[in-house]
């Protein structure tokens, strides 16, 4: 096959085959011929490694990176790749060429990127630091310093280039403040790689302060209610001071509310500046003890005239009084009394007494105590008769007349009070009297005053009810059309509860009489009650619109059925005729029967009627008159049913 012959070689084929011509005869055996292949022209691929960046090397301007390795192929299977890397590359972006090349000397190129960065910061140093001082006479908080003294930094870098030295901190006029100035030198290579260094300048101030005030001397006094021989003052003012460093601090004098002792307090201010150069001055404080003692009586004294006292005084002795305290804030004080009745006989009341204290130096001060003599003898009362009464009709309450009670006292005067309310409820309500002196002395009695509840509840029943019978056997009726009673009473609490309803509410058919009754809380009940009625249906076997001849005997056919149609009639159910009604008139008559076949004008049961028997009356119309009818019946003697016919 021709994958496996080389480009660019002639080649001879043959056949081993005998070629004939179409006679038969032979041509040529065996054939053969010649061909060349073409030369090699398609060139080779190639990818050159990835881009490569990198810093320089230290303390140099270029960089020896690790390149990789191109990749090639070619369709000889052979490929030479070469490349125009320098061994060094400077700083900046050099181009390497990657060259493949095959046997038949077609060539592929492939470009990488080599980036060399100057990331080297320059050498900088700086000037050397300097220290200055302001002076004892300075007003300035710094120093001048001139730019000589100051001083350049110096620097150098890996790369060619300039590098410059830039300053910063320097204060504006170069005057320097107390304290420490730090001062920043900057270094910038050409590819503006950076470095600092600092340089410290140092202004110490030795320059003390000046008191420009000091707060005025001070007189005061201790005052009313002082615990101790001295005062405090609130503040002793403010003392100033300046310097040159625009900054002082005022320390001794004395705290806020400091006390200082009675006589006279020398206090010393001192100004001090942040490098603590101090300037001293004084101020004088006096005190002045005006403060009176304080002084504490004796307990105040209660005494009682007793349950058997006849007189309007009680002796109280020194000993039951009792002494009063004194203190003072500097020296002992003198105390005296005053008030004490002669005898030390105390009249009922209060009486005050005095006690005064005085210092040394004239300060006094007084307090009194109270002698109570209390009247402790209770008054008596007798509370008036219990009562009884009943309430007032619509109210649940009464206010009956209870009357008074009697009540002396040994002062001779008493007041008598009680606890009655203007009306009284229902129940025993204890009505408590009570009988007061002039002292507050009391006594009570009792009174029971009871109201009784008489009055009956009041009933109204619910609406009777008829209903039409579903059953031989009636009806049931349920609760929520019965309804219910409503009951009210003179008193609160009342409750209902009925009698007569059927088990299951099975009415019967005709009357049932409910009785509802009431009951309040006293046991008064009051009743009242409601009927339920059940009647038949009534199916008529004739046509009640077909007039019968007047004179003629009319058989009135009919069953009893029940709300749906039902036939419940039975033999044993009577039916009775009443009365006969004309309409449209005031003419009535008792009905008559043909013959005797509805003895005692009872409708004659006929099993044949209906579905399952009905009811018959032969009824005569010979003495009515020409018009339409109603005849009126009972079944089992209760109700009152109509059907009509028509008489011509």
């Amino acid at each position: 096959p021709a994958s496996m012959l080389a480009v660019g070689t002639t080649y001879t084929a043959s056949l081993a085959t005998t070629i004939k011509a179409d006679d038969g005869m032979a041509l040529a055996s065996p054939f053969s011929w010649s061909f060349t292949t073409e030369a090699d022209a398609i060139p080779p691929t190639i990818t050159a490694p990835a881009d490569v960046a990198v810093t320089t090397s230290s303390g140099t301007c270029a960089a020896s990176p690790g390149l990789g390795t191109a990749t090639a192929s070619d369709n000889s299977g052979t490929v030479t790749v070469t490349n125009n890397a320098p061994a060094i590359f400077p700083e900046g972006t050099t181009s390497v060429t990657w060259t493949a090349t095959d046997p038949a000397g077609n060539t592929a190129t492939a470009i990488q990127q080599v980036t060399v960065v100057d990331a080297e910061s320059p050498a900088l140093s700086a000037p050397p630091s300097l220290s200055r001082v302001t002076g004892p006479a300075s007003t300035q908080a710094g120093v001048v310093i001139a730019e000589a003294d100051l001083g350049t930094g110096t620097a150098t870098d890996n790369c060619p280039g300039t590098v410059s030295i830039v300053r910063s901190g320097v204060p504006t006029g170069n005057l320097f403040p107390i304290g420490i100035t730090t001062l920043t030198h900057t270094a910038i290579d050409a590819t503006g790689n950076t470095a600092t260094a600092t340089q410290q300048v140092t202004v110490l101030d030795n320059t003390p302060p000046v008191f420009t005030a000091v707060p005025a001397d001070i007189t005061v006094s201790t005052g009313p209610g002082a615990t101790v021989c001295g005062a405090v003052v609130a503040s002793l003012g403010t003392a100033t001071a300046s310097d040159n460093s625009g900054s002082v601090t005022i320390s001794g004098g004395a705290p806020a509310n400091s006390v200082f002792p009675v006589g006279a307090t020398v206090v010393t201010w001192i100004a001090t500046d942040p490098s603590n150069n101090q300037t001293r001055a004084n101020q004088r404080v006096t005190v002045v003890d005006n403060t009176p003692p304080t002084i504490t009586a004796p307990a105040n004294v209660t005494v009682s005239t007793g349950p058997g006292a006849t007189n309007a005084t009680v002796l109280v002795p020194d000993t039951a009084l009792g002494t009063a305290t004194a203190t003072d804030n500097c020296f002992t004080p003198t105390v005296t009394r005053s008030g004490v009745p002669t005898g030390n006989l105390f009249p009922i009341g209060t009486t005050t007494l005095t006690y005064n204290a005085a210092d040394l130096v004239g300060n006094t001060a007084t307090a009194t105590q109270r002698v109570t003599v209390v009247d402790d003898t209770p008054p008596t009362i007798t509370a008036p008769p219990n009562v009884t009464a009943s309430t007032v009709p619509g109210t649940c309450a009464a206010a009956p007349a209870i009357g008074s009670a009697t009540a002396s006292d040994n002062s001779g005067i008493v007041a008598v009070t009680s606890n009655a309310p203007a009306s009284f409820p229902k129940g025993t309500t204890t009505v408590t009297w009570t009988a007061t002196d002039p002292s507050g002395n009391t006594a009570s009695a009792a009174q029971l005053v009871t109201v009784n509840d008489l009055e009956l509840p009041m009933i109204i029943a619910p609406a009777n009810v008829t209903v039409t019978a579903t059953s031989a056997s009636g009806a049931v009726v349920s609760s929520a059309a019965l309804g219910s009673a409503a009951a009210t009473d003179n008193c609160p609490a009342v409750s209902v509860s009925s009698s007569g309803i059927p088990a299951g509410n099975l009415f019967p058919i005709g009357t049932t009489i409910i009785t509802w009754t009431a009951t309040d809380a006293s046991g008064n009940t009051a009743r009242a009650t409601q009927t339920v009625t059940l009647s038949y249906a009534v199916c008529l076997l004739y046509d009640p619109t077909k007039p019968a001849k007047l004179g003629s005997t009319i058989p009135i056919k009919l069953t009893l059925c029940g709300a749906d149609g039902t036939n419940l009639s039975a033999a044993a159910t009577v039916v009775h005729a009443v009365r006969l009604t004309k309409a449209n008139d005031t003419v009535s008559g008792t009905p008559e029967d043909s013959g005797s076949a509805n003895p005692d004008n009872d409708f004659r049961f006929d099993p044949t009627l209906g579905v399952s028997g009905g009811y018959i009356y032969n009824l005569s119309t010979k003495n009515l008159s020409s018009g339409t009818w109603s005849l009126h019946f009972t079944v089992n003697g209760q109700g009152d049913y109509t059907i009509q016919f028509q008489v011509k």
